[in-house]
């Protein structure tokens, strides 16, 4: 997990510096010397607080699946009404835009460098679990299903967040509404069919 030692201002200028350019550029159009640029220092600067552009970028990870994952803690958090994981499924959109975090997560996690795709999958897989588990917690409040059939629909559930994400990053906003709303239908239908077999 992320490390939560503070940092100082300088190593905190160059990771939101770093953080917009390596999602606008991606990694491989990345550099050192464009990020040392933004930030106003030289590029041997950057060395003093990351031995390379690999360190940096992991820590950038790192940052946004602690970030991401307070938001998705957050989120259903707030699910006081609607049905399990619709909160965060509904605030996606709103966050995308707003969080770079989520769109360098998103971005690196469908489309990471080559060298790194263990590592990035590895630490992705942290944020899924995060998923995951909120939303079998909240189905385990708000529904009588087993646990089995749980775990059954919180897989489904991050079929759908993955649905929206590949949206979000290769189709842009414009046709989001509609299939979250298709999403949201098929998952909220399947889960109150099972609940009320169960209660028969």
């Amino acid at each position: 997990m992320p490390n939560s030692k503070p940092r100082s201002v300088a190593k905190e200028r160059i990771c939101t510096a770093a953080l917009e350019h390596f999602v606008i550029n991606t990694y491989e159009g990345a550099s050192l010397n464009n990020i040392a640029e933004m930030v106003g220092i030289r590029k041997a600067s950057i060395y003093a607080h990351f031995k390379s552009k690999d360190e940096l970028f992991k820590q950038l990870i790192e940052d946004a699946l602690q970030v991401e994952c307070a938001f998705v803690a957050e989120s259903f958090n707030s699910n006081a009404t609607g049905d399990p994981g619709e909160f965060y499924c509904r605030a996606l959109k709103q966050r995308y835009i707003e969080s770079i975090h989520l769109r360098f997560l998103i971005r690196t996690a469908y489309v990471p460098p080559v060298h790194l795709v263990d590592y990035i999958a590895t630490h992705y897989q942290n944020y899924i679990d995060c998923l995951t588990d909120y939303f079998i917690q909240s189905m385990q409040k708000n529904t009588a299903l087993l646990t089995e059939q749980t775990t059954l629909y919180g897989d489904a559930y991050i079929g759908v967040v993955d649905s929206l994400h590949v949206d979000l990053l290769y189709s842009g906003l414009d046709n989001f509404e509609r299939k979250l709303e298709a999403m949201l239908f098929l998952l909220k239908n399947a889960i109150h069919s099972l609940s009320t077999s169960k209660q028969l």
